[in-house]
């Protein structure tokens, strides 16, 4: 759950392109926080996922997490991490081209709190104000993490935005909430009432019902919200998972929303769960309509599953979190779903470079994502 969280400020990777801003005023201290550290946020490592921009020069450019480092008075400084995921088919070249030498070109802008925040503060230090000369190659599907350390840590309930550059600016979130990591978790089982099935990878965890035990997971449409933690988690509570209930298009819609933060896809099948993935963000690569396995296909990537036909067959959908097929092109590819096994984990069988059959039925055709970030 917390694979992607930096714990050392030396974290430093690659960056690229920023605007030149007119200084905005600096944040005021305020008596809600303590000397002592009384009511002052608290010290630990965040992950909150915000994006900065889905597609920027073949970039995913998301803030992934924040750190902010024992103290014993009022804290400061923080650090927050921002990471490049190479969502094209090439390898792409990061750099600190210009302006980016300069820590000053990067800004925290806050809003709200128990302080007197209001304002914009630029970054002391950045990845290229360290490292001016940094040359990074991502390959396809690859991330590269950032760095910015700003002098003065945001009182509790603070709202922050980070101006990156020209890549652009997040949306404000508080990134020190306690929700920030598992609401994709149980608790967002427990939200609806439905049991948590044992597997579950990297944060999120199916719900709901073994499919044929006597429930059809007809709950009721399945959301971000308040009550979840979603809400809180990426700032919205209109997003929708399924409209049914705790099928395997809500699994797939909800990791999808969990790593990238994006509105996941709603299609009408779960078969055409990833076609409509590409469709609204051809950003993210895809595999397609095809029984032939590839070294595309990874964990942490969604697979749809179909007739390979238009009719309303529904087929099915779920997280690869296993890939384990040999040069001969025999194994098996794990899956994490819903609506299925009593456990949530799958499989699909590869013989001879073929996917076969899969422990949830036969199907003619499917198709992947290939540099979902994960």
């Amino acid at each position: 759950m917390m694979k992607k969280i930096l714990t050392a400020l030396a974290a430093a990777n690659a960056l690229a392109g920023f605007i030149i801003l007119a200084a905005p005023p600096t944040a005021a201290l305020a008596s809600a926080c303590q000397g002592n550290g009384t009511g002052c946020t608290k010290a630990g490592s965040y992950t909150k996922k915000s994006v900065i921009n889905s597609n920027y020069n073949g970039f995913n450019v998301v803030w992934t997490s924040s750190v902010v480092p024992s103290y014993s008075t009022i804290p400061s400084p923080w650090t927050v991490y921002i990471t490049y995921t190479n969502v094209t088919s090439s390898a792409l070249t990061l750099g600190c081209p210009g302006d980016w030498v300069n820590a000053s070109y990067v800004w925290e802008e806050l809003s709200g709190g128990s302080g007197d925040t209001g304002g914009g503060v630029a970054a002391s230090s950045t990845t290229c104000s360290q490292n001016p000369g940094l040359n990074a190659t991502v390959k396809p599907g690859h991330h590269y993490t950032t760095f910015a350390t700003f002098g003065n840590v945001p009182w509790p309930g603070t709202e922050v935005a980070i101006m990156w550059g020209d890549a652009g600016t997040s949306p404000y979130i508080y990134p020190f909430g306690s929700g920030d990591v598992d609401w994709a978790g149980p608790s967002f089982c427990s939200s609806y009432s439905q049991p948590s099935l044992s597997y579950s990878n990297w944060g999120v965890t199916p719900c709901g019902q073994p499919f044929g035990n006597g429930s059809n997971n007809v709950q009721g449409k399945i959301k971000c919200s308040v009550a979840s933690g979603c809400a809180a988690a990426t700032g919205d509570k209109g997003f929708q998972f399924d409209s049914v209930g705790f099928q395997c298009v809500e699994l797939a819609a909800r990791y999808f929303l969990f790593e990238t933060t994006l509105e996941p896809p709603q299609p009408q099948y779960a078969k055409d769960f990833v076609a409509d993935l590409h469709s609204e963000y051809p950003q993210y690569m895809v595999s397609g309509n095809t029984d032939t396995f590839s070294s595309a296909l990874t964990q942490g990537q969604i697979i749809s599953m179909g007739d390979g036909m238009n009719d309303t067959s529904a087929g099915h959908v779920g997280v690869v979190t296993a890939v384990s097929v040999n040069s001969e092109g025999n194994g098996t590819i794990t899956i994490m779903d819903e609506n299925a096994s009593a456990t949530a984990e799958d499989t699909i069988t590869v013989s001879g470079g073929e996917l076969t059959t899969t422990t949830v039925g036969t199907f003619a055709v499917y198709d992947w994502t290939e540099n979902l970030p994960y």
